[in-house]
């Protein structure tokens, strides 16, 4: 009988760790997914904000451009150089959240 005690205290010793290991190893992955999850919803954000900060950079020209225009008549030459990234915007805040929350109509009619 004695030698059962330490056969069975052996087994469930190993149980216990076993069960321990595998839900602290799922604690674990669960925390580092979360903190990916969050890491590269902070990049999206940053590249939004670098996107949103050209757009408006644009604007204010071309909003410059117009009061030049009707307070002297004149037209500015020099244009900014590249697009506006409208698309790129679009993509990151499309890749952000659901289809159904955001789409191209989201961004190119006034919501009213």
């Amino acid at each position: 009988m004695e030698s059962w005690i330490g056969v069975l205290g052996t087994i469930l010793g190993v149980l216990v760790g076993g069960v321990t290991t595998f839900f602290i190893t799922k604690l674990s992955i669960s925390h580092e997914q979360t903190k990916e999850r969050n890491r590269r919803q902070l990049e999206k954000l940053e590249k939004a904000h670098e996107l949103v900060t050209q757009i408006n950079d644009r604007f204010k020209y071309h909003l410059g451009i117009a009061r030049s225009f009707l307070s002297t008549g004149k037209k500015r030459m020099e244009e900014p150089k590249g697009k506006i990234p409208f698309d790129e915007l679009e993509m990151i805040i499309s890749f952000g959240s659901s289809p159904d929350r955001v789409g191209k109509d989201h961004l190119t009619t006034p919501s009213g």
